[in-house]
């Protein structure tokens, strides 16, 4: 998920993202396998995290298969220039980054809050990534594919590479021989973590990512202070309007993709400060759910939008979708 799409997850809006955004889903539903991820990498004062399982989703059919189903269908467009099939996505990434991707495994990004607007996490994140490659393999890869320089530099301890660009990737090799690439702020505060110098990630937003579904696929995220520029105050005019101040009261956004045989799933789930709360939040995404009802005409949309589930336990409210390969299939062909 890129910065903009996990703060709009925060905001609430990923237990119904399938219905407006089926297409964009679809890149991210099948995959299978179970994670481990780097969460004794991650500075304690993150506010998001999210860990993708690298070789279960290059290896796994059902990605080959919606891959290419989905790239046949654009390759159909006058216009359209990229590559054709999956083996083919995997050949282009090696060409452009001169990185044999069967030589990476893992990769664990967080960020914090800071900025504006939807670049609510631009100021400090960074990747924590398990691969068969060194800082150094990492660095060459950006100087040839962005045409970055880098200086050789040390923080505690441990090699780091400064980009002479202002703004570009500081890149840094962590003592477990993992790679972190992001913000100087934050590889510099993981290789600390690395090194126990400091602290890392504990409390709400540590249990609400460990309490998702194992999965290949599973992010958290502290929720943002609702302002004009992340959540509306409300939806509509009258009666018909829908009021989002419930999203006040939660405190963690957590999910997971997940695969169950042929199928694949979402599972979103919104932690609120108590009962009461988490109440108010499943009745306002019902009123979001029956809304979209009525407003949205096709079928397929309908289809999904009626087995979307919403379940409230405790102070915890689910959101989830399941869906076939074969279904995906036809739902990208529709699409």
């Amino acid at each position: 998920m890129q910065r903009r799409e996990l703060l709009r997850s925060a905001a609430g809006l990923a237990s119904v993202a399938a219905v407006g955004s089926t297409a964009g889903c679809l890149d991210s539903v099948p995959f299978v396998g179970s994670p481990s991820g780097a969460l004794d990498a991650i500075p304690e004062d993150a506010d998001a995290l999210m860990y993708a399982n690298i070789d279960v989703i290059r290896e796994d059919e059902g990605v080959e298969t919606l891959t290419n189903t989905y790239l046949d269908r654009r390759s159909e467009s006058d216009y359209y220039e990229g590559p054709e099939d999956f083996d083919e996505v995997l050949e282009e990434f090696e060409d452009e980054s001169d990185i044999d991707p069967t030589k990476l495994h893992e990769v664990t990004a967080f960020s914090e809050f800071g900025g504006a607007d939807y670049e609510t996490f631009a100021e400090y994140g960074a990747a924590i990534v398990n691969a068969d490659l060194t800082a150094e393999n990492i660095k060459d890869s950006i100087e040839n594919a962005d045409n970055i320089d880098f200086e050789e530099a040390e923080h505690s301890g441990s090699v780091v590479y400064e980009p002479e660009e202002e703004g570009g990737p500081w890149v840094g090799a962590l003592p477990s021989d993992e790679i972190v690439v992001g913000t100087e702020d934050a590889v510099h505060d993981t290789i600390d973590v690395k090194n126990g110098d400091a602290d890392a990630i504990e409390g709400e937003l540590k249990d609400a990512y460990t309490s998702t579904r194992d999965a290949p696929f599973r992010f958290a995220t502290n929720m943002p202070d609702p302002d004009d520029s992340s959540v509306p105050e409300e939806s509509g005019t009258g009666e018909d309007s829908i009021d989002f101040s419930p999203i006040e009261d939660v405190d963690t956004v957590s999910g997971s993709v997940y695969r169950d045989g042929d199928t694949r799933g979402l599972e979103v789930t919104m932690n609120a400060e108590d009962e009461d709360a988490a109440e108010d939040v499943e009745e306002m995404l019902k009123e979001v759910k029956d809304e979209l009802d009525s407003e949205i005409e096709d079928g397929d949309a309908e289809e999904i939008l009626e087995d979307i589930t919403i379940e409230r336990n405790g102070s915890s409210v689910t959101s989830s979708l399941e869906r076939t390969i074969s279904e995906l299939e036809e739902l990208i062909e529709d699409a």
